[in-house]
């Protein structure tokens, strides 16, 4: 899997010497990528969570209502770990869904799968959840 810089030039977000500002400015501020661009809003939040969810190949999902959340399931998280990680877990189809800001984000994702059990994952704009 190439990395998610070259990915965003691939899918013409981004041009090269644009990648290669960030990829140097972030650093000197000690920032993410990810959180270099939406911070500088270089791409836009829905079409960062788009490419994102394309790269890592899971579900863009632009709303959650109120039908997929389920309150048994949200009570055996801590609303601290939901909003520091920026997760929500909620149901579509009968089915656990983690929604994300950030699927790259591994040992949090498989936190959340232990304790629900089982899940598959989804990407949302930060906005969203």
């Amino acid at each position: 899997m190439k990395d998610f810089g070259s990915f965003l030039v691939e899918k013409k977000a981004i041009t090269p010497e644009q990648l290669r500002l960030c990829l140097n400015d972030s650093l000197k501020v000690n920032q993410s990528l990810q959180d270099y661009i939406l911070d500088k809003k270089i791409i836009s939040p829905v079409e960062f969570a788009k490419l994102i969810a394309e790269y890592v190949s899971v579900p863009f999902i632009e709303k959650i209502t109120d039908k997929m959340v389920d309150p048994k399931m949200l009570a055996k998280i801590s609303f601290r770990f939901l909003r520091d990680n920026i997760v929500i877990p909620v149901v579509i189809d009968d089915s656990v869904v983690v929604m994300t800001t950030n699927p790259i984000n591994f040992q949090t994702l498989d936190e959340l799968n232990l304790l629900l059990g089982g899940a598959t994952y989804a990407v949302a704009i930060r906005a969203v959840i």
